[in-house]
């Protein structure tokens, strides 16, 4: 349920932020699914076989951290 909260929250924040149309939020948010869906039906399945559950969470969780906190300091698309 967090992520669908955070999925609206980053649509509604590049429409506003940004100015970007429905059309491109739509975009961006399609590529992005695409991307994840492919780290992990291939590459994150070694991951976890390699390093081990606990490990590939607190991986995958610094990342997402990373990324949000970074969001707070773009301020254009580019």
């Amino acid at each position: 349920m967090i992520f669908l909260i955070d999925d609206l929250t980053f649509l509604l924040f590049c429409q506003y932020e940004f100015h970007m149309t429905v059309w491109e939020t739509g975009v961006l948010f399609f590529c992005t699914a695409i991307c994840l869906l492919v780290y992990g039906l291939t590459i994150s399945g070694f991951i976890i076989d390699k390093l081990g559950v606990k490990f590939s969470i607190f991986i995958g969780f610094s990342l997402y951290a990373a990324a949000k906190f970074f969001l707070i300091f773009i301020d254009n698309r580019a």
